[in-house]
């Protein structure tokens, strides 16, 4: 597991900015006179190619590849991953409930989770339309620029966010917010209104609407968001859309013992 616990800063990277998962030196958990002396020694050479010496903790999760003595991950680390994700009782509480707003609204629904590089995404219901966003389980993108990264933010205190916000914000389009002074504003707003609207700032032609999914403490432990193309969705569209995204979110939070549902959060 030591292995699997030193690769999380390089697997908590986004993927527009991740290298490929290799790792040329696995750490060791098992003592073996094959393996490297530290980790910056070379990868163990016992290991068959496409198979593992056994000799980093996790066998059956990684895997030295024909080329050269680097280590890739192995699909099982992925399905330990969705079993875990699914276990999450936010994504239990969700799956049904984000069906229908699907069924409802016709565009794609997530569900995201804070995590301190960005908001991850733990839960995708797929648009039925041709044209529509892509994106999966595990993708991760910044808070700042996102409907559910503005919503998960107006869980943090004053201090957390500028903790947050010491590194410079990227700008991913000329729509993207990238001074705290302004980004503040607008999560007052959020807090305010109860959702959060992005319009072309991560990415030109997407837009999305996001509400918060609060437990039964009160806190905000998730965002439920629809996205969609710009062309079809507009800023009149994605406010009438709120409701609903408000609405399913009202309806997963009960399900997780909330008591704090306001009328904001049902349909009108």
């Amino acid at each position: 597991m030591t292995a699997i616990h030193r690769s999380d800063p390089l697997m908590a990277r986004s993927p527009s900015s991740a290298p490929a998962v290799f790792w040329t030196h696995l750490p060791r958990t098992t003592p073996n006179s094959a393996c490297p002396p530290s980790p910056t020694g070379p990868a163990c050479r016992e290991a068959p190619p496409g198979g593992s010496c056994g000799h980093w903790g996790a066998p059956d999760w990684s895997t030295r590849t024909t080329a050269s003595h680097r280590y890739a991950l192995r699909l099982k680390l992925a399905h330990l991953g969705a079993l875990a994700v699914a276990r999450l009782d936010e994504v239990r509480a969700a799956m049904g409930p984000m069906r229908s707003l699907v069924a409802t609204v016709g565009e794609a629904a997530y569900l995201a989770r804070l995590v301190e590089t960005g908001v991850l995404y733990l839960a995708v219901m797929q648009s039925p339309n041709t044209v529509r966003l892509t994106a999966q389980v595990g993708m991760l993108l910044p808070t700042h620029s996102t409907a559910t990264g503005k919503v998960m933010l107006t869980r943090l205190s004053t201090s957390a966010l500028s903790k947050r916000f010491e590194q410079p914000l990227a700008a991913f389009t000329v729509n993207t917010i990238t001074r705290p002074a302004d980004l503040r504003p607008e999560l007052a707003q959020v807090r305010r209104q109860g959702f959060a609207i992005t319009y072309d700032e991560q990415t030109v032609g997407s837009c999305s609407v996001a509400a918060p999914i609060r437990d039964y403490t009160g806190e905000v432990v998730a965002a439920l968001a629809v996205s969609g193309p710009s062309y079809r969705l507009s800023r009149a569209r994605l406010t009438t859309i709120s409701r609903n995204v408000r609405a399913t979110a009202a309806v997963i939070s009960a399900a997780l013992g909330s008591s704090r549902l306001s009328q904001r959060g049902r349909a009108s």
